[in-house]
């Protein structure tokens, strides 16, 4: 929230072009924690579904445009779970709570993401409760053509 806006640019300028290098044909999940919260937007509704949390802040632009850019959607979003089995960062201020961590996939793996919520109770030494996705993927028979063929690299 306190960096310059350049490097916040930055930084997804290099993880837009780390995305661009990963192959459509593999399975990406990105979990991370940046500090924008998505809320309920209807700007993006490919990206974030309606079951959002709370509203927008200011650095939920950058990642909401990336998640659009390569497709992505953003897990914590399309569960029904009630706020509390949302939320991953409570404000000590005002003690509200609110969904800072995402797990996000790509739209067209998003079935295999069976749930997606806080773990509550988990000790990770931070002020964020550990966000945790429960996954059964489906794999195409034409992976193992996708395999290298060199066998230093198959290890």
């Amino acid at each position: 929230m306190t960096n310059p806006e350049e490097f916040k640019e930055k930084f997804y300028n290099n993880l837009r072009e780390v995305l661009w290098r990963v192959p459509c044909t593999d399975k990406l999940i990105r979990a991370a924690d940046f500090d924008a919260r998505v809320g309920k937007v209807d700007k993006w509704p490919c990206v974030i579904s309606p079951r959002g949390v709370s509203k927008c802040n200011s650095n939920s632009e950058l990642p909401l445009g990336l998640s659009w850019e390569h497709n992505l959607v953003i897990a914590n979003t399309i569960f029904k779970h009630k706020k509390h089995h949302k939320t991953t960062w409570m404000q000590p201020r005002y003690k509200h709570w609110h969904l800072l961590d995402y797990m996000t996939v790509r739209q067209v793996d998003q079935n295999d993401i069976l749930n997606t919520r806080p773990m509550s109770g988990a000790d990770c030494l931070t002020n964020h409760v550990l966000l945790r996705s429960t996954v059964a993927f489906s794999i195409s028979k034409n992976i193992p053509k996708l395999l290298p063929k060199h066998p230093a690299r198959l290890m």
